[in-house]
């Protein structure tokens, strides 16, 4: 009975302030941690569309290379609208053409400049924007060559 009497009147344990301190802190500490991990997910959601945007603008580089070579330059135009994309708009340095990308929110410009580098060259860039035209993914910009010209002589 005597242990039992003392074992009621061991004052040793933990004090409300402790017990608020002690909560606090692991407060502290999770909180940190479920910043760090929402935060970290954010981070891989915007990568993730960076990737894919970056994807796109390259496979459409690519393939407006792959008709270049068999398209004379004065023909450009022709061969990126057999590409699927449509005339947007024209300024005094770039005929800029868009297509939406079918199944997703990305839609694709093409900026071709209407000079020539060199012969047969001209610039080109490729904009890929999500959703709308503020919100600019990816962007490549590359010089193509085109088919040489018949010269009538």
């Amino acid at each position: 009975m005597k242990c039992l009497n003392d074992w009621y009147r061991n004052e040793s344990g933990l004090t409300l302030v402790e017990l608020l301190v002690s909560f606090v802190l692991i407060t502290l500490i999770l909180t940190t941690f479920i910043t760090f991990f929402v935060q970290s997910a954010t981070m891989t959601t915007t990568s993730e569309t960076i990737i894919d945007a970056t994807y796109i603008a390259q496979a459409e580089m690519e393939n407006l290379y792959s008709g270049s070579s068999s398209t004379k330059f004065s023909q450009r135009e022709n061969a990126i609208t057999d590409l699927g994309y449509v005339w947007l708009k024209e300024s005094e340095e770039w005929t800029v053409f868009t297509k939406e990308l079918d199944g997703s929110n990305y839609f694709i410009h093409i900026r071709l400049h209407r000079d020539e580098v060199e012969a047969n060259m001209t610039r080109v860039i490729v904009e890929v924007f999500e959703e709308d035209e503020d919100n600019l993914q990816a962007k490549m910009e590359s010089v193509v060559v085109w088919g040489e010209e018949d010269h009538e002589e």
